[in-house]
């Protein structure tokens, strides 16, 4: 027994799991505060799942099912999280690139599965596919996200640039040291061993992308925080109109600085004293 367990047992095991973490991940969604991009990640652990899955019934299904849309879900997955990132971080998204990369890696799939029949060469596309997106995915954590949130998160990073070199590390293997394949189920243990260390990565991602997510909440709570303590302090106000000067020194009305501090709407009316003063005529008498 190879690695301690099958080909078939392994992407099943992963596949489960992968399962649970959407669950987790869609929880949080219902339940707390979720930013721009959480969406796609909860769908990327959904994907990877069902990929999985599909990839653990091969020779049960057909291949397009079992090997082209399998592998196609786990490269979507990927995609998700990336645009995941790009979205939270207020990135540029390259639609145009990641289109044509999976147009790509889906024909290059497509055509060693019905046309030239190769497992090896199969496996590099998807590797190949895996060490580009998640690399891209690397230098949004280090850059945009990083940004947004003040610090690093030194696991999302490393999650996702470990995991993209070590598919770089499979692309060398496959090529210049694996033999011929004859059937994926049976392939070697580099193989089952990318199915252990996709898992764990698969782990830090979920762990990491909470992180952040609660990490950029807990930034508007300080900085709501922030903007009460400023209320609660002295305000600058003009003995005369009544404008309240704010911390670049500008003076602005007492509505409209409320209003931006608060998010407080404000209706006008007049009350009794300024009736009677203003309009004595519509005042009634008594």
């Amino acid at each position: 027994m190879k690695l301690f367990l099958d080909i078939r047992t392994l992407s099943f095991i992963t596949g489960a799991t992968s399962l649970a973490m959407s669950f987790c991940m869609l929880h949080v969604a219902l339940r707390r505060k979720t930013y721009p991009g959480f969406h796609l990640w909860t769908a990327a652990f959904l994907a990877n799942s069902v990929g999985l899955a599909l990839m653990s019934m091969r020779h049960l299904l057909p291949d397009l099912w079992s090997v082209v849309l399998s592998n196609g879900l786990l490269l979507l997955a990927a995609v998700f999280l990336g645009r995941g990132l790009a979205s939270f971080s207020g990135a540029r998204q390259i639609t145009w690139l990641e289109t044509a990369l999976m147009g790509a890696l889906m024909a290059l799939l497509a055509y060693f599965t019905f046309q030239r029949y190769d497992v090896r060469v199969r496996t590099i596309v998807v590797a190949f596919g895996g060490a580009v997106i998640y690399l891209r995915a690397g230098a949004l954590a280090l850059g945009p996200v990083a940004r947004v949130l003040g610090e690093r998160n030194l696991m999302l990073a490393a999650s996702f640039l470990g995991g993209s070199l070590w598919f770089m590390a499979c692309c060398v293997t496959f090529w210049f040291f694996e033999g011929h394949i004859a059937d994926f189920m049976d392939a070697g243990s580099m193989h089952g061993l990318t199915f252990v260390v996709y898992l764990i990565c698969s782990t830090m991602f979920m762990v990491s992308l909470m992180s952040i997510n609660g990490k950029r909440l807990e930034n508007d709570l300080g900085s709501a925080r922030r903007e009460i303590n400023s209320l609660r302090g002295i305000l600058p106000i003009c003995a005369n109109c009544k404008k309240i000067r704010d911390d670049q020194g500008y003076w602005q009305q007492v509505e409209q600085y409320v209003s931006e501090h608060t998010g407080a709407e404000f209706t006008h009316g007049i009350c009794p004293e300024c009736m009677k003063k203003l309009y004595p005529e519509l005042t009634p008498r008594g």
